[in-house]
């Protein structure tokens, strides 16, 4: 089954100047999207891709397991849906890329980091659930 999501997929180039910039510290890296919104089956009625302007990493958050990057979509970190904008950097195996939404929460493990603006370009993405 398949659950579909509205994403900005970051560009090949913005890929690698994250890579560059954040090293990733686990074996499974990830570092190619951020959600907008979940549980999107089609893009029929009302639902629209969203035009982002700035995208911008701003924060670092990190476990024994799993790196994620905050991130502000128009100067706001919090998604429409009320959880924290953020791309899953890198994880151990066993891990899931869900698990970030989590870890993005706790803004008591936000480490600041120097702003790095992404080219990104919204699609809607299917996974696996």
């Amino acid at each position: 089954m398949s659950q579909g999501y509205i994403a900005l997929n970051l560009t090949e180039s913005s890929k690698q100047a994250v890579l560059k910039a954040f090293p990733p510290k686990f074996e499974e890296v990830r570092a190619d999207h951020v959600t907008f919104e979940f549980g999107v089956t089609t893009l029929l009625g009302d639902t629209t891709l969203p035009l982002p302007g700035v995208v911008e990493v701003v924060a670092y958050v990190c476990d024994s397991s799993l790196e994620a990057l905050i991130v502000s979509v128009d100067g706001a970190t919090a998604r429409p849906d009320g959880s924290v904008f953020h791309l899953t950097l890198s994880r151990s195996a066993g891990r899931k890329s869900f698990e970030s939404n989590a870890l993005a929460q706790n803004k008591a493990l936000w480490q600041s980091v120097v702003a790095l603006k992404l080219d990104v370009v919204a699609a809607l993405n299917y996974s696996s659930t």
